[in-house]
């Protein structure tokens, strides 16, 4: 219902070291609602601007899947867009905040995703995390 408590959300990040951004990609952006997140919480005054310091240091780490194939997401691929290109309008809020990203976790293919690949992406995202 994007009724997003901002104040509550704001609490968990102060007191969180790394932040942990899971997501699918719909239409080569996020979901509404990570959107609708990142414009009520990330306030001016608290996430960044001359008192928005909240963020400063703390480790960002994105976790997105895509349906299509990795090979899809190539300049000559069928989309003609990398993943990083996708991924830029997020990892850019880096340079007001002082957010620190980590490497992505990027998970393609999961149109046709068999449960042993899908056990293997678990089991990844468990060591990483």
């Amino acid at each position: 219902n994007f009724d997003i408590d901002v104040k509550t959300e704001q609490k968990i990040l102060e007191v969180s070291d790394r932040i942990v951004l899971q997501f699918p990609i719909y239409w080569y952006q996020t979901p509404a609602l990570m959107k609708q997140w990142f414009d009520v919480v990330f306030e001016y005054g608290w996430a960044y601007g001359s008192t928005g310091t909240a963020l400063q240091g703390k480790e960002v780490m994105l976790v997105a899947s895509f349906g299509a194939g990795q090979d899809d997401y190539t300049r000559n691929g069928r989309f003609h867009v990398t993943i990083e290109e996708i991924l830029k309008p997020i990892t850019m809020i880096q340079y007001l905040t002082g957010l620190t990203f980590l490497e992505p976790l990027i998970i393609t293919g999961t149109l046709n995703m068999d449960q042993e690949l899908l056990s293997n992406k678990v089991n990844k995202y468990l060591q990483i995390i």
